[in-house]
Parts: structure tokens; C-alpha cells; sequence
């Protein structure tokens, strides 16, 4: 009987002990609601649909409710000169675009890079027979200079990676590869498109015309010039990477150490010569991309970005795309690489948020749908063989894990105009030694990039 007694007296204390318990975590977990302060980022960019961006940040922001994101997105021609505008007076965004070739000039004024760890407010429901909502700081681990290595392209670890430290991250990266105008090879006589140089150079002196005026009627493919190529710095830049010339490093440009390099600069000019059976392509033309896009240029290197540009502009072009061409009896295929990496602002009072922000949103499922509703080609290797098999992107992504890229110095506008005005003074020179002279002297100048330069003073 005595026993029941304390069996029940003990029974009650304990239930008292455990409802003042479950009231004291209640209203400690009530406290912890709302005492962590919600972290606000802008994000801007150029080119992104604005549909693609709000969906992905609607699904991070599921992941993480006391995070809010606002992208802005600006004309490519005005943002740089919104970006540096912003700084000048302590603003702009947290998190922000930029192609990989300004990588270097923006990292050494502009940029922090990615912590080894990162914490980011979050949201939790915790508990299991009474249910909690906990607000706490949740961690997560940065990548390593070995994790770009393991997970993404070789191309994004040397555009990314500098100092052992990680800047940026992409959502894609775009390589360069042939358009042809089907219907105009066929008129031409020619069932299938050049898959290499030699080939493309016998099929110039079949498609390319000119009336009596000695005006293009009809073009093989735009070599030779600048101002009216698209990307002709990465064209040619291309030629010599396939020829086996290292263009550049993160140390300075080099590839007037190589003799190959006057090759490959007569062989692009080639095209633009009267005087050569190459003979497609003159500066009086228009745009490469527009006369492509006529139905009056049979091919034209470009990226996967001009795609959708192609099609708006003519849906009526009976177009295709293949990889790039390559040297005949080459075993190594190689393209080139344009695309565009998210960064963090070295002003960003929430730096740690915006990396683990980039970092999320640039693997897994997330990055995943990004992909698909753009279309773009992935910057992971876990994705590649995918894409690989899938018929719309096979072209793109066939070389992705041969993709290259070389300029790494403080100003790629500059480098760019020497680079042409290098291409411009050879294509005049009269002999060997003053071609050589004149690439020696090109990358002398581009070397001089090498050194850093503020982008903006005050």
C-alpha cells in the first residue's frame, strides 16, 4: 500500500518535472525565433532570363527563409559602368557576374573569395512529439582548390583558382562550336559539313562567290578580319591551342616564343586575302553573325549563346551545329571556353550567405533545372556524359572537358586590342622577320596587362 503511494507521489513529480521542462524549451525555442536578424543579398547580372533567376532563387529561398535574394539584371554594354559607379559610393551587389576573363582584374580589387566554412541563418522544425520552429546558424564546408579540380571542368579550375583560394563559381560554361547552313552547302554540292581545316579550305573555293563589283555574294566562312567577327581574339586563340602553342598563362602571355605562332596568324588572315584560294571574308562585309543568320555565310564559329539568337532572328534558316573543326589526322580535340562565373563583392557585409548562396545554387538539383530551362551546358563533371547523350546538346557539350581558355591578366580589353592590332601589323609585314617582330612585339604589349590596374579611382 505504502509502496503504491510513493509509486504515485513519484509518478506526479516526475510529470510536474517534465511539463516545466516542456514549458521551459517551448519558450526557449520561442525566444530563439526570430533572434537571429534575416540577411537580404543582391545579385546582378547580364544575359540571365529573369523567369530562370526567380525561379531558382524561389527554390534556395525554400531552403532558406531568412534569406531573401533580389536579382537585377543590366545590358551588358552599361555594367561595368554600373558595377564601378556602385563601389565608387559603397554600394552594389553581394553576389554578381562576370566573364572568366575578367577574373583576374576584378579578384585583385573587387572579390573575397570563398571561406573555408560559411553560416547562413536558418529555419528549423525540430522535435518530435511537440514540434518547434528554431532559428539557428547552420555551417556549411567551402570548397577546397582539389574540390574545383574533382567537380568541375579543368578550364574553370584555372580561370577560378588563384593564390590556392577559389573566386568564382558558374552555372554553365559555354565552348565554341561550327554553325553550317545546311541548305547552302547542299546548293553547293556538299552533303556533309567540314569536320576539319583542310577540308573547309577545299570547300571555300566552292561556296564563296563574288559578282562583278568583286562584292561576296554568298561566303564559306568569316576568318581573317576582327572588328566584324565575333570573338575573333578566342578564334584565333583557338588555332593556336590546336596547334599545340601555349597562347598564355596566369604569368604572361607567350606564344611569340613559338614559331608555329606566324603560321597559324597566316593562316586566319588567309581568308581575308584576295590574292588566296581561302579567299571568304573582307572587312566590308557585315557582322558575321547577321550575314550567317541572311542565309549568306555557310559557317561561323560561335557558342552555344548564339543560338537562340539565330534562330529569333531567321526561323525560316535551315541550320545545324557540330564541334569545332579540328587539324586533319588530329587525335586531340580541343575548344575554347566563354562563360561567366559568380562572384562575391569584396564590400558584401554578408559575405559568408552569398558564397554558401553560390555554392548551393551552382550543383546539385538546383543547378540541375537551371540547366534545363536554359538549355546551357554544364560546368560539372558529373553532368557531362549526360549532356553528352542528349541530341540538342550533344554538339555542345562533346568537347567540354577539352575546353581551354588563356588570358589572365589585369585588363582583357586592352590585351584584346593589342592582340588585334598585332594581327593587323603582321598581315602587312612584308617578310618572315618583320611578321616576327611585330608578334614579339604584340605580346609585349599584352604583357604589360599582366601588371595590376585599378579599374576605378576615385
Amino acid at each position: 500500500m505504502f509502496k503504491n503511494k510513493y509509486l504515485i507521489v513519484g509518478l506526479i513529480v516526475v510529470g510536474i518535472l517534465a511539463l516545466g521542462l516542456m514549458t521551459f524549451v517551448s519558450w526557449q525555442q520561442k525566444i530563439a525565433v526570430g533572434s537571429i536578424k534575416p540577411v537580404k543579398l543582391q545579385w546582378w547580372g547580364v544575359w540571365e532570363q529573369p523567369d530562370v533567376m526567380s525561379k531558382m532563387i524561389k527554390s534556395y529561398q525554400r531552403n532558406h527563409p531568412l534569406v531573401t535574394i533580389e536579382y537585377r539584371g543590366f545590358l551588358a554594354e552599361e555594367y561595368q559602368e554600373k558595377l564601378l559607379k556602385a563601389w565608387a559610393v559603397d554600394q552594389g551587389p553581394d553576389i554578381f557576374m562576370i566573364p572568366n576573363t575578367w577574373m583576374p582584374e576584378y579578384a585583385n580589387q573587387y572579390l573575397t573569395p570563398m571561406p573555408a566554412e560559411m553560416e547562413v541563418p536558418a529555419r528549423e522544425i525540430k522535435g518530435t512529439l511537440r514540434k518547434q520552429t528554431v532559428d539557428s546558424l547552420k555551417r556549411y564546408a567551402g570548397y577546397s582548390t582539389k574540390d574545383i579540380r574533382d567537380r568541375f571542368m579543368d578550364v574553370v579550375y584555372q580561370d577560378t583558382v588563384i593564390n590556392d583560394a577559389v573566386y568564382g563559381l558558374p552555372l554553365s560554361v559555354d565552348t565554341m562550336v561550327l554553325y553550317y547552313n545546311r541548305a547552302l552547302l547542299q546548293a553547293n554540292g556538299i552533303a556533309e559539313p567540314a569536320t576539319d581545316w583542310t577540308e573547309l579550305l577545299r570547300q571555300a573555293q566552292q561556296i564563296s562567290q563574288l559578282n562583278e563589283q568583286d562584292e561576296f555574294v554568298q561566303s564559306a566562312i568569316a576568318l581573317g578580319t576582327t572588328e566584324n567577327i565575333p570573338n575573333a581574339f578566342d578564334i584565333v586563340s583557338l588555332l593556336m591551342l590546336q596547334n599545340g602553342i601555349t597562347p598564355g598563362t596566369a604569368s604572361g602571355a607567350s606564344f611569340a616564343n613559338d614559331p608555329r605562332t606566324a603560321e597559324v596568324l597566316s593562316f586566319y588572315q588567309a581568308f581575308a586575302r584576295s590574292d588566296t584560294t581561302a579567299y571568304s571574308w573582307n572587312d566590308k562585309l557585315g557582322n558575321a553573325l547577321d550575314v550567317f543568320t541572311a542565309g549568306r555565310l555557310a559557317y561561323f564559329l560561335g557558342y552555344q549563346y548564339h543560338d537562340p539568337l539565330i534562330s529569333t532572328s531567321n526561323p525560316k534558316l535551315d541550320y545545324d551545329v557540330i564541334p569545332v573543326p579540328t587539324n586533319e589526322g588530329a587525335t586531340k580535340e580541343v575548344t575554347y571556353a566563354n562563360y561567366w562565373l559568380n562572384v562575391v563583392a569584396k564590400k558584401s557585409k554578408n559575405k559568408s550567405v552569398a558564397w554558401q548562396a553560390v555554392w548551393e545554387m551552382t550543383q546539385g538539383d538546383m543547378v540541375k533545372t537551371y540547366l534545363t530551362d536554359t538549355g546551357k551546358t554544364t560546368a560539372l563533371r558529373s553532368l557531362v556524359r549526360e549532356q553528352q547523350e542528349d541530341q540538342r546538346l550533344a554538339p555542345f557539350a562533346k568537347n567540354l572537358l577539352q575546353a581551354q581558355s588563356w588570358y589572365r591578366g589585369y585588363n582583357y580589353a586592352l590585351a584584346q586590342q593589342y592582340f588585334y592590332e598585332m594581327l593587323a601589323a603582321t598581315n602587312k609585314a612584308s617578310d618572315e622577320k618583320a611578321i616576327e617582330a611585330e608578334i614579339r612585339k604584340g605580346q609585349n604589349q599584352i604583357n604589360q596587362t599582366y601588371k595590376a590596374q585599378p579599374l576605378f579611382s576615385n
